[in-house]
């Protein structure tokens, strides 16, 4: 079974997500649900960059938690956030 990261960078979104992970699995007849591992760097740390526009700036901060999710093992990683991927899919 495959280790799930989340990049909370909202927590509504990310606590949802980790709902949504664990009902999934149960929906498929699965006794249990993949193993979840979720990091959250507090929104506070990425509010000026993203009221300056600096894509870049929340990208790094970003980038942190991926990194992180990847020493804890896991496979792939979902970032439930509607306005995230602005910053993870800029140039980098």
């Amino acid at each position: 079974m495959k280790q799930v990261g989340i990049l909370g960078h909202s927590w509504e979104g990310a606590s949802l997500c980790w709902r949504e992970v664990c009902q999934h699995s149960n929906r498929l007849g699965h006794p249990a649900h993949p193993d979840v591992t979720m990091d959250c760097i507090s929104f506070e740390h990425c509010m000026p960059a993203w009221d300056r526009g600096d894509y870049e700036a929340v990208r790094a901060v970003l980038v942190t938690s991926v990194d992180r999710l990847a020493q804890a093992g896991c496979n792939f990683f979902v970032c439930p956030d509607n306005t995230a991927h602005l910053a993870l899919e800029a140039p980098g």
